[in-house]
Parts: structure tokens; C-alpha cells; sequence
């Protein structure tokens, strides 16, 4: 027992011993720095007595306990104001925002250049060695409103290799979905005066990563043919589908002719209210723009979907006051 105590004694000493070095060494240092203090306190600007670390090289600046009192002499302050800065980034983002606006239906291409052993522009090695450069093929194809009727071959309607970034026609793809389709662009042909007013067709996307393989692109004018996607409107006011029923689409797309001066719309919107159980949406239930004109091949039969859902549910529901 007398040996285990002895051994817990020294232990405790040992514990101490440092803190009683660190106190003593402490105490003196503060003893040294107020005789110190009393009488230099602060340090003029030659460096006189001064051993600061924090002085440069002709720094005229008082010092306080080694702390360097004011800005240097040679400080270069901002030609701005923070508030000044936050306008001009303000201004910086609207302006950049009506430029998109701008260019919102512009698309820029390039005429796609013979390369590989063969001399080929087209083919799947041509197509992958584009991607891999972030570029997408496609070609401009069908008729211009002065060559209508007069053959493939006609110069006018003859077909173009292109190629267009891939940045750009993601970030269109990304914004509008399912109306990518049905928007007319502005498509310039770099290196040229050329400009094509185009519609996107059969883009093509890859099966698991989502991106844009192939992007063809037909000539528009107005009075062209162009299928419109549709779009339900006022589900809530329908008895059957307000309940779980839905429709089942049969045609997801109308044709549609626009006259001169008004402005391709993204989609037709099918009214809903009042549907019921088993019954048909047909033309009649489409809400036609100004402007805008049914295709020769729709006609007034022209079936949309039909309604269905649970029929015993349904039927239940309706029986109840």
C-alpha cells in the first residue's frame, strides 16, 4: 500500500510540474512586458525599437504593441462602391437576360467538312467522332416555299449536312421538353450569309444517359403543315378524372396550319370539364388559337382519346348524392 500511494504521489507531481512551469514562466513574461509597455508603448514609424512582424519594407505607420496602427500610405482603394458593384452585376444580369431573349429561337450551325480516309461527311464513325467532339449531326431537309412542287433535286430543296453544338440544343431540349418540336428557329449557317427557318425533327436521345444524339431540321414557312402536340387543361372540373380515370390518347398530335404573321403555338390545349366515364374526346373539344388552322387531313371525326378508370368505383361514386 505504501508503494502504491508513493506511486500515485509521483504521479500527481509529474502531472503538476508542468503547469507550475507554464505559470511561473507566465508571470515572468507579463512582468517583463508591462516594464516594457510602461515606457514603449507605441513605436514611431522609423522602426526604432520596433521588432514587429508585421512591418514591411517603408511602412511609415505608428505601432501599438506591435500592432500597426491605420492603413499604409500606399493602400490602393477600390475604384467603386460594394453598392456601385451591386448594380452594375444587377444591370450585368438583366442585360444578359434580354439577350437571351434575343436569341431565344437562334440556333447556330456548321456545314459539316469530308474527313476520315474515305473523304466521308456521313456514317456512324463520322457521327460518333462528332458527339465526341460535343457536336450533334444533322442534316436540313424538305422543300422551300419557292421550290414547292418542283422535286428533291431542285436546288432549293436539295438536303444539308450540318452539325450544331450539342451545349446548345441540350439547354433548348431542357427548357422545353415536349414543345422542343413545335418552336421555329432561325437556324445561320457560319462562314455564310445563310439562314434557314427551321422546325427540330426526330431528335433522337440516347436510351439511358438523356442526351442528344441526331437533330434533324425541316423548313417552315407559314402555311406549312405542322404537327402540334396537345395539352389537357381543367382535369379538376371532370367527375371521372378528378377520381383516378385518365385518357387514354390516341392521337398526341394535331395538324395544323398558320397563317402569315402569327406565331407558331407550342401546343393545343384539349378542354376536359364535364368528361365523363367511356366517353370520347374528339375535335370538338380542341381549343383553336387565332390564326390557326385545322390540317386537311383532320377531320370533324378526328378521335383524340377515350376515358377510362375503374368502372365500379365510378359508377359508385356517381349514385352518390
Amino acid at each position: 500500500m505504501q508503494r502504491f500511494a508513493a506511486r500515485i504521489g509521483s504521479n500527481a507531481i509529474k502531472r503538476q510540474s508542468p503547469t507550475i512551469k507554464l505559470s511561473a514562466y507566465f508571470s515572468a513574461s507579463s512582468n517583463t512586458n508591462s516594464n516594457t509597455n510602461s515606457t514603449n508603448n507605441y513605436t514611431k514609424g522609423d522602426g526604432s525599437g520596433d521588432t514587429s512582424i508585421l512591418r514591411e519594407e517603408n511602412d511609415d505607420r505608428e505601432f501599438y504593441k506591435g500592432i500597426p496602427i491605420g492603413p499604409p500610405s500606399d493602400l490602393e482603394y477600390p475604384e467603386s462602391t460594394p453598392h456601385e458593384r451591386y448594380q452594375a452585376k444587377k444591370q450585368k444580369k438583366l442585360d444578359d437576360k434580354v439577350y437571351n431573349t434575343e436569341n431565344r429561337y437562334k440556333l447556330k450551325g456548321v456545314l459539316r467538312k469530308e474527313s476520315g480516309i474515305n473523304n466521308r461527311t456521313a456514317g456512324s464513325k463520322v457521327s460518333r467522332r462528332l458527339r465526341r467532339e460535343g457536336l450533334i449531326p444533322g442534316i436540313i431537309y424538305g422543300n422551300d416555299v419557292q421550290g414547292f412542287g418542283k422535286g428533291a433535286d431542285h436546288p432549293l430543296n436539295k438536303t444539308i449536312e450540318v452539325v450544331v453544338k450539342h451545349t446548345d440544343i441540350q439547354a433548348e431540349l431542357r427548357a422545353h421538353k415536349n414543345v422542343f418540336e413545335s418552336r421555329v428557329y432561325e437556324l445561320e449557317i457560319e462562314g455564310s450569309a445563310e439562314k434557314f427557318t427551321v422546325l427540330p425533327r426526330h431528335c433522337e436521345l440516347h436510351p439511358v444517359q438523356n442526351q442528344v444524339m441526331n437533330c434533324n431540321f425541316l423548313r417552315y414557312w407559314p402555311g406549312r403543315v405542322v404537327s402540334i402536340p396537345l395539352k389537357y387543361v381543367n382535369q379538376e372540373l371532370s367527375p371521372a378524372l378528378k377520381r383516378g380515370a385518365f385518357v387514354l390518347a390516341q392521337n398526341r398530335f394535331v395538324d395544323c396550319v398558320i397563317e402569315e404573321g402569327v406565331e407558331l403555338p407550342e401546343f393545343i390545349e384539349v378542354d376536359c370539364s364535364e368528361l365523363k366515364l367511356k366517353q370520347t374526346v374528339r375535335l370538338d373539344r380542341l381549343r383553336k388559337p387565332e390564326g390557326v388552322n385545322w390540317g386537311a387531313k383532320v377531320k370533324q371525326n378526328f378521335l383524340v382519346g377515350s376515358v377510362f378508370g375503374r368502372a365500379a368505383n365510378m359508377e359508385e361514386n356517381e349514385d352518390d348524392p
